[in-house]
């Protein structure tokens, strides 16, 4: 059975074991020796927890953790340029604030202790297109990735491959980190691993977000290439990576759409919104036929198409018709939050979330524990 283990100093060790205590139980062995803490035969499915404060007394001792062959996550604050540091350098899974140990470690638990006859996690790319603009692709995106990390035990990463994407512009800040700083980053030589730790982590849920650059003009100096480099670092760090794109079938779409596990084609029962989806279809029926996935959302409104009719005039059945959600996702756009996190009751946040949790399910099978939380308390964008 995969152990967690946590090396702190004394001090802080005596802290961790009475506020350990009666906490909701994830076994954990609490230590305060370093070097007996090297000599145990750690696994590669165990976890082991450290204290930076300890590695700063011992720092000719840090290049012997990061040899371990168990997974590592350090103590200490994540704002902390010299504990950022010092997580790359132990190869850091995460960064856990003190405080917050007995809380996080049903999390980490979750994300990172493998037991022994763990299956391999589930690699699943979606993307999400559509031939015109303004018709949910981001919201659909944003709640969709929220839903599937909620109920998901692995991770799960939402990226914005629009030059014009708003997917920065429904949370309460932008992330300092962007689409565009994460090409920069790599091919300055920067490590996968400094990489993804610079990437924006929402609390609690295990989802990574990478918005478009606030420039156009640096956006739209991405190519083809680089989006299969993007996709390998976020692939290499998650289960599931959800990725919102721009309209029409550029370079750098097709190459999304090469990659594509599903292409989930996003449309509304107008015709505006029809006839140039009709005119992509046959395309991408050649390409990707066995991938495509036809969405219609606000499908309840009463413009006189029907879903069926829909199918018939795409030649292609409609998989998914999403409810209209009244102003309720454009609320919770301004108040930077999802809408299934928001207003869960909302009939388009149900459908999603019914949605994500059927994915969740093919891929990794009926959940044994309940989902995480859903609410103000838990997924909260900071």
């Amino acid at each position: 059975m995969a152990q967690l283990y946590l090396l702190a100093r004394q001090a802080l060790a005596e802290s961790l074991r009475q506020s350990l205590l009666g906490s909701s139980a994830v076994p954990i062995t609490v230590s305060t020796d370093l070097r007996e803490a090297l000599a145990r035969p750690y696994r590669s499915g165990d976890l082991l927890i450290v204290d930076d404060g300890l590695l700063a007394d011992n720092a000719a001792l840090v290049e012997q953790i990061a040899r371990l062959p168990c997974r590592k996550a350090l103590l200490g604050a994540a704002d902390d340029l010299t504990v950022a540091r010092r997580a790359l350098q132990i190869r850091s899974v995460e960064i856990v604030p003190p405080g917050e140990v007995a809380a996080q470690l049903p999390k980490l638990a979750a994300q990172f202790l493998e037991p022994d006859d763990a299956a391999p996690a589930p690699r699943r790319l979606w993307a999400m297109f559509s031939s015109k603009g303004g018709i949910g692709k981001t919201t659909l995106a944003l709640n969709f990735a929220w839903a599937v990390a909620t109920y998901s035990a692995h991770r799960v990463a939402l990226v914005d491959f629009d030059p014009l994407g708003d997917v920065g512009a429904m949370l309460p800040r932008m992330p300092s980190t962007t689409l565009v700083d994460v090409v920069d980053s790599l091919e300055a030589g920067l490590g996968s691993e400094a990489v993804i730790n610079s990437l924006y982590q929402v609390p609690d849920i295990g989802l990574t977000i990478v918005p478009a650059d606030s420039s156009p003009e640096r956006s739209q100096r991405m190519t083809a290439a680089q989006v299969g480099v993007v996709l390998d670092l976020l692939e290499a760090h998650h289960a599931y990576v959800v990725a919102d794109m721009a309209t029409g079938l550029s370079d750098i779409n097709l190459a999304l759409l090469d990659r594509a596990d599903e292409i989930w084609v996003l449309t509304a029962p107008e015709k505006v919104t029809l006839l140039p989806l009709m005119r992509s279809l046959p395309i991408l029926r050649t390409l990707y036929r066995d991938k495509l996935v036809v969405v219609v959302n606000r499908s309840d409104s009463e413009t006189g198409l029907e879903t069926d009719e829909i199918g018939e005039m795409l030649g292609q059945p409609v998989v998914y018709a999403l409810p209209s959600g009244g102003v309720g996702p454009v609320v919770a756009a301004n108040q930077g939050r999802p809408l299934v996190a928001m207003d869960p009751s909302n009939p388009l946040a149900r459908a999603i979330v019914h949605i994500a949790r059927d994915q969740v399910t093919r891929f990794e099978g009926p959940r044994r524990n309940t989902p995480r939380l859903w609410g103000r308390s838990r997924g909260t964008l900071v």
